[in-house]
């Protein structure tokens, strides 16, 4: 049976637009003159032949103006108006398109700067551009002129400041994205390349030491809107001591933070802050880099410092936790025929999740064994129990010639999986939460797992090449 409700909407749409119509019409052909009249004012001549209007003054040209049709063009524009605006609001709704879509493409890149950070009204400026961009719809001087306003920012928003975030941040991911999937020639991937002029921005979250004495674990997050044929040397130097560590960063690989150590607070000390100071260049396909490093970036990150938990670490091994860790790492070693980097464990911390675990640190160091060599080592660290939190991990040292020749059924190597508590002290990064074991005074002993396990390597076969690397440390 046939929608009621849709077969009224167009009987009503119809009549007013018939309406509408009839008013425009009358409005320039429905004044007709009976008689001999004013043109202007309408006024009953017939009782004269003079050519002057003896109401108003008008002075007609010539006898054949006083039995003209009157046209009200006022009248006229205003209805028509009305019923192009009108059927535009019912064309929008219908196709659910933007009236913004009726702009060229210059004009929509030109309010741009008037999206306010809240977004609001003109947030379909950025949807606008985003869905040209995906279709196709914008010519090489568009891309170029979106290119311009994402690096300069405007006068309310710098380049990667939150209120340029805000403003631009979904833009430039789009335009990333697009010309990602498209071969490096084609105009969006060319114009996307100008993206490494943007700055990236840097957050600091540091954890809690144990004590006063201990290092500062801590996360360093990079956000960038950078091609993802780009690689960046990344030099961290800690305010607090003058040590640097220097890494490579892959734009084309999943984020994720750098783990490091930071300096032992000093006395009273409350804030801690980090320069990063980077640059970049392009990469080809095969990740390899083919142009020059541009001018380096130093920007700066700080973080306030937690007080230390101040609470003993002590070393704790059952059946029950060894058995744990072998479930950690029961899903094997992954082995890739190409990439990079040819083997990788995969670690599974359900186990570690249980609540009789709650208040152990996990702090380890996985050996793969080359008959009794270790031709890689990764270091890995979270606290366990269901508060626990989120786990960090970092290679340590990597035979890549010698992991080539794991065979697919890992004859000849094992895994060797042992705690270490240096690394342990490193679990609380995220800061824990206020429901956490460490906030709420209990336990008042951590402990951590100062056992040893040596594993058959029961090996994976992975798909394709191995993933980049986000970070590789120099």
């Amino acid at each position: 049976m046939p929608d009621l409700s849709i077969w009224t909407a167009w009987i009503v749409g119809i009549a007013i637009a018939l309406g509408l119509i009839g008013l425009t019409w009358h409005a320039l052909f429905g004044d007709r003159p009976k008689g001999r009249r004013c043109p202007r004012c309408d006024h009953d001549l017939a009782a004269t032949t003079s050519l002057t209007c003896s109401e108003c003054g008008y002075v007609a040209p010539d006898e054949a103006t006083f039995y003209r049709t009157r046209r009200h063009w006022r009248r006229a524009i205003f209805w028509l108006s009305v019923l192009v605006i009108g059927a535009a609001f019912v064309r929008f709704r219908a196709t659910e398109d933007r009236l913004i879509s009726l702009l060229p493409n210059s004009v929509v890149i030109a309010l741009l700067p008037y999206v306010p950070p809240s977004q609001g009204p003109l947030a379909d400026v950025q949807a606008e551009l985003m869905d040209r961009l995906v279709g196709g719809k914008l010519d090489p001087e568009s891309l170029d002129a979106v290119i311009d306003r994402l690096v300069t920012g405007d006068s309310d928003a710098t380049p990667a400041s939150p209120e340029w975030q805000a403003r631009y941040s979904r833009l430039a991911l789009q335009f990333l994205s697009v010309a990602g999937q498209l071969p490096p020639e084609s105009p969006e991937a060319l114009a996307s390349q100008r993206m490494r002029e943007l700055p990236a921005d840097t957050t600091l979250r540091v954890g809690r030491a144990f004590t006063g004495a201990s290092p500062i674990p801590a996360d360093l997050h990079l956000l960038d809107w950078w091609p993802f044929n780009t690689r960046a040397e990344v030099t961290v130097v800690d305010t607090a001591s003058g040590e640097s560590t220097r890494w490579l960063y892959d734009a084309s690989a999943r984020r994720r933070p750098i783990s490091m150590q930071l300096a032992p607070a000093k006395d009273g000390e409350t804030e801690r802050a980090v320069e990063v100071t980077f640059r970049t260049r392009p990469t080809d396909a095969a990740g390899e880099p083919t142009g020059e490093w541009s001018a380096p970036r130093t920007l700066t990150a700080k973080a306030a410092i937690l007080p230390p938990i101040e609470r003993a670490l002590e070393p704790v091994s059952s059946p029950e936790l060894d058995a744990a860790i072998a479930a950690t790492l029961a899903r094997g070693v992954v082995r890739w025929d190409g990439g990079d980097w040819p083997v990788a464990f995969r670690l599974d911390l359900q186990a570690t999740n249980d609540v009789a675990f709650d208040g152990i640190l996990f702090g380890v160091a996985i050996d793969l064994l080359e008959g009794d060599v270790s031709r890689r080592t990764l270091h890995a660290w979270w606290p366990g129990g269901p508060r626990g939190g989120g786990w960090r991990a970092e290679v340590v040292r990597e035979d890549v010639d010698a992991l080539r020749r794991m065979p697919a059924d890992g004859a000849g190597w094992s895994v060797r999986v042992r705690g270490v508590e240096k690394i342990a002290a490193r679990a609380f990064v995220p800061a824990q939460s206020d429901q956490s074991a460490a906030a709420t005074g209990s336990p008042t002993t951590f402990r951590w797992w100062s056992g040893e396990r040596v594993l058959p390597a029961d090996v994976v076969q992975g798909t394709g090449a191995s993933p980049r690397r986000t970070w590789r440390r120099q």
